[in-house]
């Protein structure tokens, strides 16, 4: 019997030492509509991703993080929000 290698838990973030960061949310609801089967373009939008974004944004801020939530950003805009993101925390 092979015995299998277990990994730590990752280290959690405590919110009990008042250290609080920054909870980045990037949300994207639009996609470009796509065929189906029978050539028809359908909707591809994430529709309930609005609702999933402001319970999360709830959820951190209760937890008193600085909460950034950002929606349909491009790719370019994206990553530029995770270079901003990073050196805001360094």
């Amino acid at each position: 019997m092979v015995k299998e290698e277990t990994k730590p838990y990752p280290k959690l973030v405590s919110t009990k030492d008042g250290k609080k960061g920054i909870c980045l949310i990037l949300n994207y609801f639009t996609y470009p509509k796509e065929k189906d089967i029978n050539g028809k373009l359908v909707d591809m939008n994430r529709y309930g991703t609005d609702k999933d974004a402001n319970d999360l944004k709830a959820l951190f801020e209760e937890m008193q993080f600085k909460v950034i939530l950002q929606r349909d950003l491009t790719l370019e805009q994206t990553i530029n929000m995770l270079k901003e993101g990073k050196n805001a925390c360094l």
